[in-house]
């Protein structure tokens, strides 16, 4: 088992360090298409919700010439994610702009070249838990030297986050303590459609049909008791 783990893990480190920044270097001799936007799908066959408002967004001006790459990790063969990561790496050496919304290694020994943005839309709000570098080494968490090798967070020009309050724990986690300027408040761009007055009214319209009786109900949220130090014992808040 040792064997074959140290077998896999040369050959990570080759194909990641060794024959992806060679062969972004050679495509990144051709001239960086300005209009050329690439959004990462690490898992899902299909761009998740964090992608998808601004998805729509770009595609709907005719300006851009947008591809998707799903990567599939985890749910295709070895040598299938070497092809697809391989593309990726080949596309992305003359795209503008290139968009991901969770971790990933395809890029950790690249250079990026310049003029070219690693935006990290990151699909989670706020930090409700640990993760990344904050729990490696634990019972819970990868080995932290693996992490590190691999990593590729500090490859990002932008990475947004919900919050100034929050920006310490992506800090933490991805490693990036020296290099919190490219961490921005600006939002997360999985949460944009709730500040869409065409998607709200849609999604009431499809409640109200799919429960048809909820307008009749009267919902309740009992908050827990108050602990020391709070002004107010536990509320009632109620909406018809």
């Amino acid at each position: 088992m040792e064997i074959k783990r140290t077998v896999w893990r040369a050959a990570k480190t080759g194909i990641l360090k060794i024959i992806f920044p060679a062969v972004y270097k050679i495509e990144a001799l051709k001239p960086i298409k300005k209009n050329k936007l690439i959004f990462v799908e690490e898992r899902f066959e299909q761009l998740n919700d964090s992608y998808a408002l601004l998805y729509e967004r770009l595609e709907r001006t005719g300006n851009y010439d947008i591809r998707i790459h799903y990567l599939r990790n985890g749910f295709v063969s070895l040598k299938q994610q070497f092809k697809r990561m391989l593309a990726l790496v080949k596309d992305s050496a003359t795209a503008r702009c290139v968009f991901f919304s969770d971790t990933a290694e395809v890029f950790c020994g690249c250079r990026i070249r310049q003029g070219c943005d690693i935006v990290q839309l990151w699909h989670a709000c706020g930090a409700f838990k640990k993760w990344g570098l904050s729990v490696a080494d634990l019972l819970f968490g990868m080995d932290k030297r693996d992490y590190m090798r691999y990593s590729m967070h500090d490859r990002y020009t932008l990475l947004t986050v919900s919050s100034p309050e929050v920006i310490w724990a992506y800090a933490e986690a991805m490693g990036l303590e020296s290099h919190r300027e490219i961490i921005k408040p600006l939002g997360i761009s999985r949460t944009d459609r709730f500040f869409d007055p065409a998607f709200l009214t849609q999604a009431r319209e499809k409640f109200k049909r799919l429960c048809p009786d909820a307008g009749k109900k009267q919902s309740s949220c009992m908050l827990p008791p108050s602990g020391a130090g709070l002004p107010k014992p536990a509320q009632v808040m109620r909406w018809i």
